[in-house]
This record gives structure tokens, C-alpha cells and sequence, in this order.
């Protein structure tokens, strides 16, 4: 048995790199001829709804290099900083038996563990205008430290990989594409809590959904404006949106549309949740008319593949790896056209019934399993490939 280290990716902040890694974990626990064995590296004092969310299909390992303002914490990041990697770490592998370290920024030469680092998309290529020049540089920095001393990459689709070589064709051998699949909470399907979730929330009745963080890439403006110009013609839909609602390269973002919502009276139509609990998001996923991911651009939503495990139509922007990704039933839209959506959210308004689409579900439900299978066979693929290269 392999053993493969894992350290947790993403943060409250983006929960999306959190629930990436649960899925994988979940998906490695389901191998019916298992090699690796998953190990998840956390700090020896953190216990939180992350930890319980990671820790189900994992050993856990537990240090002090992952506890904040201690000496180990600290030595560990100023080195990791500088060379991607710490000797503290590269120790804790060697003695617990690590023979892989996998999706946890970790790099370097003469390690003794291989590596298998995991680029989520190249954004800063495509949309440079949305960061400044100094984090382009920086993501370019990064990401060719990762390239050059990582023993494996992994993408999570095919126009990533398209992109990937475009930025290091020099490299290619090293990448896999790995598409992920996401696991639906048990949570979704509790029936009888309707009444529940509408008070908790405070709204009624039919809705749309939108479950992203709000960050301008995500474009949650084209919606915004779409639910305007249906406002304006004298049809009123609602719009229930959940996330994390700050964006790291300025506040500017929600402000702009929290100033939209009031300036065009549309308080009733459009609620901001903020986050809420995973359980929650799949109920509201579940329940709703349509998810909506209006995204300028992804690597491999989550939110679209939440929604093809669960059985969930989508109104989706028309970017590449949408239409890769093809959730069934999906509707796809010019993400710089809210006229088009609008027609589409006035039809699905119309035509579409609340609640769950029996079909769509029961269909998810019979693909699931083996759509799991695949990704699990193809992370171990990978695993195996990469320990049986050469140093």
C-alpha cells in the first residue's frame, strides 16, 4: 500500500479547494483494489467543520508545523516560502512513510517523497485584467516553480491542459488531466424540512439558485441585470445566492452589486445568503428551479458538477469547460448577454416546476457510482505512474 500525504487546500474563504479534497478522499475509500492510502497532514490543534469534513476517509496525522505562531509553524513556512518545501515536513514524511505528496503546494528536487501538485486553472492568462501586475507575476511564479520541480501535475479538464501547454509545452509529460466528481451529502435528500430552510432563510416559494463566491470573475452581475429587466417587463423571479461574499482582490465587487440590488428596487427579488451550511447548499441545489453558474471562467466547476451528481438542471455561461464539463439538461448562455438569460430564467420560470426533477435525479443516481470509479482509478493510476518514475 502506497501511502499518499494530503495537506488541506482551500479554506473557508474558498471552499471550493476544501470540497475538492473531499471528494478525492472519498472517492480513494470507494477503490475496490485499493493501493494508496490517503493520509491528511493537519495541524495538532485544529478541529473544525473542515477537519470533520476531510478527516472521514483518511488517516490523520497530526502536527505542530501546521499550528500557527508556534517555531515549527514557523520555520516550516519561511522555508516553504523560499523553496517550496521545509525540512521539518520533509522529515514527518520520511518517518511516517510517505512515499507521495499530492494537491498540497509542495515541490522541490532530492525530496525524499515524489510529488503530485494540482493546478486548479490558469485564469490570470485568460482574465489578467482582474488581478494586479504583481499577482500575474506572481501566479506565474508559482506556477512555474510547480511545473519545474513537481513529479506530476494534474488538471482538472482538458481546455486547462490546453492552457498548460501553451504555458509550458517543455513540460507536457508531466500533466494528467483528472476530472473530479462531486459527492452529494446525504443532507439533500431529508424531506420534510421545506418550511424549515424557507424561515431559516427568509423567503418562499419557487427560486433560483446561484452557489458561488463572490468574486467578479464569477459574474454575478449578468444575473443581477437579467433579474432587472425581467423586474422591468412586470415579472418577478427570486434569486437566492450562498458564498463567501468578499473578494481578496477588493471589496468593490460586492459593494457594486449590493448597490445594483438597492438602486433598481430589487430587494425582493434577489437575496444574499452569505455562507451557509453544505447541507443547506445541496437542499437549496436540490430544490430549486435551476442552478445558475454564470462564471467568466473555471478550471472545473464545482458547482456544476454538485449539480449532474445530484440531478439538478443548470443555466450555465457558454465558456469552454462548461460545455466540456455537460451537465445534462444544461442551458447555456453568452456570459455577456443578460438579455439571452433573461429569456431563458422567464422561460424555466414558466415551464419549469419547483423541487426536485425525478428523471434528472434518478439518472445522476444510476451514473454516480461508476463516475466516481473513474476518477478514483484514475488519481491511483496517477499515484502509481508517479512513484515508478525516476528521480
Amino acid at each position: 500500500m502506497i501511502r499518499v500525504g494530503f495537506t488541506i487546500v482551500g479554506s473557508k474563504d474558498w471552499m471550493g479547494g476544501v470540497t475538492y479534497l473531499k471528494n478525492l478522499l472519498y472517492a480513494i475509500s470507494t477503490l475496490k483494489h485499493r493501493e494508496i492510502e490517503p493520509v491528511l497532514v493537519v495541524g495538532g490543534k485544529r478541529d473544525d467543520g473542515i477537519l470533520d469534513m476531510l478527516g472521514r476517509h483518511a488517516e490523520v496525522l497530526r502536527t505542530a508545523i501546521y499550528d500557527r505562531k508556534t517555531l515549527p509553524w514557523l520555520v516550516h513556512g519561511v522555508s516553504h516560502v523560499a523553496k517550496g518545501n521545509s525540512w521539518p515536513f520533509n522529515r514527518l514524511m520520511e518517518k511516517n512513510g510517505i512515499a507521495v505528496v499530492s494537491h498540497s503546494f509542495i515541490w522541490g528536487r532530492g525530496l525524499p517523497y515524489k510529488t503530485i501538485n494540482w493546478i486548479p486553472d490558469f485564469q490570470h492568462l485568460h482574465l489578467p485584467s482582474m488581478f494586479s501586475i504583481k499577482e500575474v507575476r506572481k501566479r506565474d511564479r508559482l506556477h512555474r516553480n510547480m511545473i519545474e520541480k513537481s513529479d506530476t501535475i494534474i488538471l482538472s479538464s482538458y481546455n486547462a491542459l490546453g492552457d498548460y501547454k501553451r504555458f509550458a509545452p517543455e513540460r507536457i509529460s508531466k500533466a494528467r488531466v483528472l476530472q473530479f466528481v462531486s459527492q452529494p451529502d446525504s443532507a439533500a435528500y431529508i424531506a420534510g424540512v421545506k418550511g424549515e430552510i424557507e424561515k431559516k432563510y427568509g423567503f418562499s416559494g419557487r427560486f433560483f439558485y446561484l452557489p458561488n463566491q463572490f468574486w467578479r470573475h464569477k459574474n454575478h452581475h449578468v444575473v443581477f441585470e437579467a433579474v432587472r429587466i425581467l423586474k422591468e417587463k412586470g415579472r418577478d423571479v427570486l434569486l437566492l445566492c450562498t458564498g463567501y461574499m468578499k473578494d481578496t482582490r477588493g471589496k468593490e465587487c460586492v459593494d457594486e452589486l449590493v448597490n445594483f440590488m438597492r438602486s433598481h428596487g430589487l430587494q425582493n427579488n434577489i437575496r444574499l445568503l452569505g455562507m451557509v451550511d453544505y447541507g443547506d447548499v445541496l437542499y437549496l441545489m436540490r430544490n430549486c428551479l435551476s442552478v445558475i453558474n454564470p462564471s467568466l471562467f473555471e478550471g472545473w466547476s464545482s458547482t456544476v458538477e454538485e449539480a449532474k451528481s445530484i440531478g439538478k438542471s443548470v443555466v450555465l455561461s457558454g465558456i469552454d469547460v462548461h460545455r466540456e464539463q455537460a451537465p445534462p439538461g444544461g442551458l447555456y448562455f453568452d456570459p455577456g448577454d443578460p438579455e439571452e438569460l433573461a429569456g431563458i430564467l422567464w422561460e424555466r420560470w414558466n415551464g419549469g416546476s419547483s423541487g426536485m426533477d425525478i428523471e434528472l435525479e434518478k439518472n445522476a443516481a444510476a451514473n454516480l457510482s461508476e463516475r466516481t470509479r473513474l476518477f478514483a482509478e484514475g488519481l491511483q493510476r496517477i499515484v502509481l505512474e508517479t512513484v515508478g518514475k525516476k528521480r
